[in-house]
């Protein structure tokens, strides 16, 4: 998907200039294990270290799309 570079690289700058966060972009996985508050993402090979700190988690589910609040019943 080369064609989704430059909206990418939007995203990022976006994200850093807006200050949504902290944005990583090291290679050291355990440096961002110890400073994070919290996990959001797929599961993996980092989901598994980071269940080991205790702190929270949350696992990203693909295979839901077009949620509606009248599909959960409220």
């Amino acid at each position: 998907m080369p064609d989704a570079l430059p909206e990418y690289d939007a995203l990022v700058r976006s994200y850093r200039e807006d200050g949504w966060g902290i944005y990583d972009d090291t290679a050291d996985m355990h440096r961002a294990i110890r400073w994070s508050d919290a996990y959001y993402g797929d599961a993996s090979s980092v989901a598994v270290l980071y269940s080991m700190t205790g702190k929270p988690m949350l696992a990203q589910n693909a295979k839901i799309r077009n949620y509606t609040e009248t599909e959960a019943g409220t």
